[in-house]
């Protein structure tokens, strides 16, 4: 009996772990980001905010070819470089350069997030794979350490510069991180589950041909029917996910939480902070109850 993907030994649980680490390094420097942007901008930069969800939303209905044709890691990378731009300009309070990096910012989430999940299920099976995300998900929304950490350099005297410009360098080491941790780990074992995938692939195909020769042809067809429409995922296959039952009441509550509830906090309730310093550790408190929750 060939190997097939779920018989594949699964690497040790401190590698989520770690992964988890590299993602959390990049939103330790995005998600302070984020919070001012509206603060350095203004309107300009709650426009700049909607350009990036555009984007990533668009971006989401051709990232996993992208992620197929380029591999997890490498995609990761390039979309962890997307944030870059978005980060520095906040540093340097160009507007410019605010609205290039909400462009490749959001075009980057996608490629990011498709491999985030890809990862996360390469390195778990059926029976884990809860755990496993959970696992990551937890050590990711820990990153509100960052919004606490840019409250302490403002507390401490630090220009709005200096610490963007310090959050820009640790989002660099992130993307570097995230290429490091896929050249060892996930690269490898990339390739181990699109090899286990094919033989399995070749054992279905083997065995459908030997159930054609045992039943009629329009069972054959209804057959090869099923599994064509199982195993394809195309643009029109992601479109009819929005219209599962199951699906359309996370659709709604995500919606409004991360829609109407973050898109305030992110934009309006940061104008509020009386400093600079206050906006950090009002995020960071944010970041604590969305954790709780």
């Amino acid at each position: 009996m060939r190997k097939s993907m779920h018989n594949l030994p699964l690497p040790p649980i401190w590698n989520v772990v770690l992964f988890g680490i590299t993602i959390f390094t990049l939103f330790f420097a995005f998600i302070p980001a984020q919070a001012f942007a509206t603060v350095t901008f203004g309107t300009f930069g709650a426009l700049g905010v909607i350009i990036l969800y555009t984007f990533f939303c668009l971006s989401n209905l051709t990232a996993p070819w992208v992620v197929k044709k380029l591999g997890v890691s490498i995609s990761m990378a390039l979309g962890g470089l997307g944030y870059v731009p978005f980060v520095l300009a906040i540093s340097t309070e160009s507007k410019i350069l605010f609205i290039i990096g909400s462009v490749t910012c959001g075009a980057g989430a996608a490629l990011l997030w498709v491999g985030i999940g890809t990862s996360v299920t390469y390195m778990s099976s059926a029976a884990t794979r809860g755990r496993r995300f959970g696992v990551f998900s937890f050590v990711n929304r820990l990153n509100f350490v960052g919004s606490l950490t840019v409250g302490v350099l403002f507390s401490t005297g630090s220009t709005r510069e200096q610490v963007f410009l310090y959050l820009t360098i640790v989002l660099i080491v992130a993307c570097f991180l995230i290429g490091l941790f896929g050249y060892l780990v996930l690269t490898p074992l990339e390739k181990k589950c699109l090899a286990a995938a094919k033989l399995q692939q070749e054992e279905q195909e083997e065995q459908e041909e030997h159930e054609e020769a045992i039943t009629t042809s329009s069972n054959a067809i209804n057959i090869n029917q099923m599994n064509d429409d199982d195993n394809r995922t195309d643009f029109s296959s992601i479109l009819r996910i929005f219209t599962d039952k199951k699906f359309v009441p996370f659709l709604i509550t995500n919606f409004l939480v991360c829609g109407f509830v973050k898109g305030w906090v992110f934009a309006v309730m940061t104008t509020f902070a009386p400093d600079l310093s206050s906006v950090g550790y009002m995020m960071s408190l944010y970041g604590c109850f969305v954790v709780i929750r």
